[in-house]
This record gives structure tokens, C-alpha cells and sequence, in this order.
């Protein structure tokens, strides 16, 4: 579900308590449990599976708010 060049992508992270939801562009695409990410500090990662680094990327009207 990406989006061509020169558009952006909405990704929506949803953590609550031990409960980790994903949404790419409308779409769910991970949900899952984990006491791990219950608390702590956020980042945010660009990987590229071991390739040499490429690209860039942006980042564009980043929220972080509790629920």
C-alpha cells in the first residue's frame, strides 16, 4: 500500500497498555501484544534490511498524544 513519488504516506502507531496496532495508509497491516512497549521512550528507525543506506525520508506533522 504505498504511495507513488512525491506523495505522503500516513502511518498511524496505536499503543495501549501491552496492545500494538499499525495502520499504513488506512490500512492495518500489524496488530499484536507485547508488555515490552508498554512504557519507555519513542524513536523513530529507517531500516533498509541491511543494504547500504538510500533515500531520503521525511517526516511530516508528527503527533505523539496519549489516549
Amino acid at each position: 500500500m504505498l504511495k507513488v513519488g512525491g506523495t505522503w504516506s500516513t502511518y498511524v502507531v496505536t499503543v495501549k497498555d501491552t496492545h500494538i496496532r499499525i495502520v499504513l495508509n488506512g490500512v492495518e497491516t500489524a496488530t499484536g501484544y507485547d508488555s515490552q512497549f508498554a512504557s519507555g521512550p519513542v524513536a523513530l528507525q529507517f531500516g533498509n534490511r541491511g543494504k547500504e543506506p538510500g533515500g531520503i525520508i521525511k517526516w511530516r506533522k508528527l503527533e505523539i498524544r496519549p489516549l
